[in-house]
């Protein structure tokens, strides 16, 4: 998810993945190329390659990907989510429902400020220069943090593939030099299963 890994958010990624120190090379080899194809196929078959490349202005998806990460985290922040009346509808161009309504990925309402513009207009203004990508799950009144990072990431868009996997489109200036990456994560809500893409890498 944006304001974010390749150096800073994979230290949140390598602090949770969960990975045995002793797995051959080799296996983890095979294991990035059958994630790989498996996440090519599932982009193909749900339909989202031309949303993909329209957010990134780019062709050719998902042959640039490169696949630069992958894990499982059991130990993701889960806080209990009361909502307001208007958080829905005030934060709704940042909240990405699922189909079944059963999870919502939101990519903005961390750190920004509800106001009204002169119309009297409900509108969103940046507030902190960090950005938190959160998993809300309504029925069960939980919000999880998937991803927290900062100024130097930015978390452009979110859609479900399907009931239980979203992809996030972001980037990330490794550099310092204004030259960002672009980034894309896979990520299984249920599983908590995280595969972090890197485009710009494998133009």
């Amino acid at each position: 998810m944006r304001r974010t890994i390749v150096i800073a958010l994979i230290a949140l990624a390598v602090s949770c993945k969960n990975k045995p120190a002793t797995e051959p090379k080799a296996d983890t080899a095979t294991a990035a190329t059958n994630i790989y194809q498996e996440d090519s196929t599932l982009i193909v078959s749900a339909g989202i390659n031309d949303w993909m490349q329209q957010t990134l202005k780019a062709a050719d998806l998902p042959a640039k990907m490169k696949l630069e990460e992958f894990w499982k985290d059991d130990s993701l922040m889960v806080s209990p989510f009361t909502p307001s009346n208007e958080f829905y509808s005030d934060y709704a161009p940042v909240l990405r429902w699922s189909a079944d309504s059963n999870y919502i990925i939101d990519i903005g309402s961390y750190g920004t400020v509800v106001t009204k513009n002169a119309q009297g207009k409900t509108q969103l203004e940046a507030g902190s220069p960090d950005s938190e990508l959160a998993l809300i799950e309504p029925k069960k009144q939980e919000r999880t943090r998937l991803m927290f990072v900062g100024p130097s990431s930015e978390i452009i868009n979110a859609k479900w593939i399907d009931s239980r996997q979203a992809l996030v489109i972001g980037t990330f200036d490794k550099t310092g030099n204004d030259n960002h990456d672009t980034l894309l994560w896979m990520i299984d809500v249920k599983d908590k299963f995280f595969r972090l893409y890197n485009i710009k890498s494998h133009r």
